[in-house]
């Protein structure tokens, strides 16, 4: 952090591209000085003044959703990437005053199927804790439930090896 802050003071930037909505870099020379190129993908209400790309949440919903229907799933779980506060990770709309959560478009695209939220099924880990993942598919899925999802939805690409591991823990086969 210190070695980019340095060298956007030297002007030896040609730009920055945030995989986030960098509320981390505010009040730096990283945001705020003048002449470097900046792009994001973040949220609309992040970032004022920088072009942005974010992910279409309803779009990658509905098309997990028709694709896991097309498989004969209905009990569908879903782990959602969550910061600190508890809100999904990059979709701090709640605490922002603003509707629009990943929350309540997943929720949207389950009941345009006619699809029921389980809210045991419906889970947040924290977006650097791998092992939360884990653990909390390890406890989803475990043999000892009385019911089991048969779909899931990982929201957060992160959580691909851990959750994987807690499927087999669980020792589910797919």
């Amino acid at each position: 952090y210190h070695e980019l802050v340095d060298e956007v003071r030297a002007e030896r930037v040609a730009g920055l591209i945030f995989a986030s909505g960098a509320t981390e870099f505010a009040g730096t020379p990283i945001l705020d000085q003048p002449g470097i190129p900046r792009v994001a993908i973040a949220r609309s209400y992040e970032l004022p003044g920088i072009p942005k790309l974010h992910t279409d949440y309803a779009g990658f919903f509905s098309r997990a959703l028709d694709a896991l229907l097309a498989q004969g799933r209905r009990r569908i779980a879903v782990l959602f990437g969550a910061s600190g506060d508890g809100t999904a990770a990059g979709h701090e709309t709640a605490a922002a005053g603003m509707s629009g959560s990943i929350l309540d478009e997943f929720s949207a695209c389950m009941a345009a199927r006619g699809l029921a939220i389980n809210p045991l099924w419906t889970q947040f880990c924290h977006i650097w804790s791998s092992l939360s993942a884990r653990h909390c598919l390890q406890l989803m899925l475990h043999a000892g439930q009385y019911e089991r999802p048969d779909g899931l939805i990982l929201a957060d690409d992160n959580f691909v090896p851990a959750a994987t591991q807690g499927i087999v823990d669980a020792g589910v086969r797919v």
